[in-house]
This record gives C-alpha cells, structure tokens and sequence, in this order.
C-alpha cells in the first residue's frame, strides 16, 4: 500500500512579488499626484501631450440641426486619396475654410452651422458656435 505524499505548501514568493508589482502599478501615479512631488517622473495631470494638442473636433449641422457629412457634400473621396484639409482639422479657421466650401457646393439657400472644440493640453477649448458660415 502507498503512503499519500504529504501537500506542498503553495509557492508564495510569487504571490508576493504579483502582489508587490500589483501595488506599484496601482500607486505609482496616484502618489504624484497626491502629493505633488515636482519630479519629472511624477508630473501633473493633462489631457494630452503636446504632439496631440492639433486636431480638434467639428461639426457641421443644416438649418434643421441634422449633421452633415462633408465627405458627402463636397463630394470627397474617403479613402487615401482624400483632401489633407478635409482628414483633420488643426484649427477653427480650417474648419470654416471647408464650411465655406460646403456652402458653395449645396448652392443657393445653404445653410451650415459649425461647432468645434479644439484639444489642448490642460483640456478641451470651450465649445464653440460659430453659426451659419453660409451668411458671412
């Protein structure tokens, strides 16, 4: 007859050390910004870095409120051949630019309102209305 063997106790140098890294995953960047170190690897909280602070996000709607496509207005191809002007805008002024062209191609009576908010490193600008770009 065999003797049963005796259970292994579990290994917990690697519970430990999961739980250890665990722990420095969780707090590491909480303590920064807690505590307000100053040290570089601990900086303050931002929305975005500075390489993604030019884009901002726009639309266009018509007298109803409907969103507008712009690809669909100007006609535009949406793969790798499209318009630089019409893949992202980096400022408001970009955006009007199109919604200026937006109005040309529906015609006489258009009507396109604008809304954008632009992306900075504290955060998003403040919304804003720019009204009937057709009217100007």
């Amino acid at each position: 007859m065999t003797e049963p063997t005796p259970d292994r106790a579990p290994p917990r140098g690697r519970a430990i050390a999961l739980c250890v890294l665990a722990a420095i995953i969780l707090l590491g960047p909480i303590y920064g910004h807690f505590f307000a170190t100053g040290s570089a690897k601990y900086l303050g909280w931002k929305m975005f870095s500075r390489k993604a602070t030019n884009f901002c996000a726009v639309q266009f709607v018509d007298a109803e409120g409907a969103p507008l496509d712009r690809y669909a207005v100007l006609k535009a191809p949406r793969g790798e051949r499209r318009s630089a002007y019409l893949h992202r805008f980096r400022d408001v002024t970009a955006a009007e630019r199109a919604g200026k062209a937006m109005c040309k191609a529906i015609g006489e009576g258009a009507h396109v309102a604008l809304t954008a908010r632009c992306a900075r490193p504290d955060g998003w600008t403040p919304l804003m209305d720019k009204g009937d770009l057709c009217r100007r």
